[in-house]
Formats: structure tokens, sequence, C-alpha cells
């Protein structure tokens, strides 16, 4: 367990370094979690579902925006070598 949560730590640490490397991708990183922060406050009146609209619009946010960082981060590094 803690070999796991050390290697996590260290993941997050040279992941955090990558995004201040380069500044378009931690604009598009904030935006994503501005983004995940204001949507539970839109209001869905007409649908009766609201967590579960709210859950599914934060998971698609989440994949659509760890999948255009992850693109940026290969771009940025295979374009570098």
């Amino acid at each position: 367990m803690r070999r796991a949560l050390r290697q996590f730590v260290t993941l997050a640490g040279l992941a955090a370094t990558e995004t201040l490397r380069s500044p378009f991708l931690a604009a598009a990183l904030l935006v994503a979690l501005v983004l995940a922060g204001i949507l539970p406050l839109l209001s869905y009146v007409s649908l009766l579902e609201k967590r579960r609209l709210v859950s599914d619009s934060l998971l698609a946010l989440l994949l659509t925006g760890g999948s255009g960082a992850a693109m940026l981060a290969a771009v940025q590094s295979v374009g570098g070598d």
C-alpha cells in the first residue's frame, strides 16, 4: 500500500512539473477544473435526475480533459525529440 502511494505521489509530482513547463496545458487543465466546479451549480430544472446528470457530465469532462491533456503532452514530448 505504501509503495503504491509513493508511486502515485511521484507520478503526480512529475505531472505537476510537466504542467508547469507547458503553460497551455496548465491553462487547459485549469479550465477543466473550473468547469468541474461550476457544473454542479447549473440548474437542470426540466430533468429530475439532477445528481446523475451532474456526475455523468463530470465523468465526461474528466475523460475528454484527460485525453486532451495526454494528447498535448504526447505531441510535446515527441515534437521535442
